[in-house]
């Protein structure tokens, strides 16, 4: 992919965020989706894992793991739903959601996931009122416990459809890449997602330098280690995609790539 369109597709889904009611109708659902997403990860590190300004490093390092551990689901889900926007941007916005690789059970996994998220919001929101304006980090703490405990079946369904929608976008992807006639399509594709990926990267980084300007310097830490690995994931996905090409190409001895027309 160009990088000078990488980085238009990029500009979009950031304005797009801000302002939901400018992203294609299409894919505005979608949209609204990942900026939930985001915005619940966001939030439950900031209200009830990010250590106090006098935290030690090792603190930090532990808030980060425990934070995500128990997230792990949603912050893959997130990911998910941003890589399915870029796709589709690069397809000329063909949602996967409207796409024939979607049936009915997938769409309505999809809408239940988003519905969900919405409901556990709103309560969330509701309960975090009840609290009063400047409430401490222990009161926050103890409410959100509760919140938990309240909640703890639609929590955990929460988790379940977040990965069966990260599943369901991985399979769409992988689904339309098979039904692409030229050849060989394993290595086309990788070599653009690997394209893909250096621009994603140069992105999210950007991202954080913006997101961190007004943390403090352990709070910027413990973003910069979330982030790290968060991109260690992605480098890892696409090195073991690789590596699964390869050997699958090598097994099927595909026949020569026939030229673009």
């Amino acid at each position: 992919m160009p990088k000078h369109r990488f980085q238009r597709d990029e500009h979009l889904i950031a304005q797009w965020l801000k302002n939901p009611d400018e992203a294609p109708e299409s894919i505005r659902e979608r949209v609204l989706a990942l900026r939930r997403s985001q915005a619940a990860v966001r939030n439950a590190w900031i209200e009830h894992y990010r250590p106090g300004d006098d935290a030690t490093a090792e603190e930090i390092r532990v808030a980060r793991e425990a934070f995500q551990k128990e997230y792990a689901e949603e912050i893959r889900a997130s990911r998910e739903l941003r890589s399915a926007l870029i796709r589709d941007l690069r397809s000329g916005v063909r949602g996967a959601i409207e796409d024939a690789v979607w049936g009915e059970q997938a769409r309505a996994i999809y809408a239940e996931y988003t519905q969900s998220q919405v409901a556990l919001g709103a309560a969330w929101k509701e309960a975090r009122a009840a609290l009063g304006q400047n409430p401490t980090r222990e009161e926050l703490k103890a409410a959100r416990e509760q919140f938990n405990r309240a909640n703890a079946d639609v929590i955990a369904k929460q988790k379940r459809l977040a990965k069966q929608v990260r599943d369901l976008m991985r399979e769409g992807r992988d689904d339309r890449m098979a039904s692409r006639d030229e050849l060989p399509l394993e290595l086309d594709d990788l070599r653009s997602d690997m394209a893909s990926l250096r621009d994603q990267v140069r992105a999210r980084q950007r991202q954080a330098r913006e997101e961190m300007q007004n943390l403090s310097a352990e709070e910027r830490e413990a973003y910069r280690q979330a982030l790290l690995e968060e991109l260690r994931q992605l480098h890892d996905e696409i090195k073991q995609r690789r590596r699964q090409v390869m050997e699958d190409m090598r097994a099927g001895q595909p026949e020569p790539r026939r030229s673009r027309n």
